[in-house]
């Protein structure tokens, strides 16, 4: 029972949750698009294109390789955001 409350109190808060809510690298609430992180780019990349989304991931695709650029030691290689292509 006590365990059953738990699932559902979580689960109320994380669908509560607001991306807008989360700290970027710096600790500062600057949104989505002050992440200093490609991979995050990346995954929603990914996500958007399998969503059907294509202009947007192109668009997140393009950030993360921007942060690539500057940073060429981060997660995923360059070669990973190149197969982000519209089906």
């Amino acid at each position: 029972m006590k365990n059953d409350m738990v699932e559902k109190i979580a689960s109320v808060y994380a669908n509560k949750l607001d991306i807008e809510d989360l700290p970027d690298a710096k600790g500062q609430k600057d949104g989505i698009d002050e992440i200093d992180a490609a991979f995050y780019w990346y995954y929603l990349a990914d996500a958007q294109l399998k969503a059907e989304y294509y202009k947007d991931a192109i668009i997140s695709a393009g950030k993360g390789m921007a942060i690539l650029e500057k940073h060429p030691d981060y997660y995923p290689e360059m070669d990973k955001f190149k197969e982000i292509e519209p089906g």
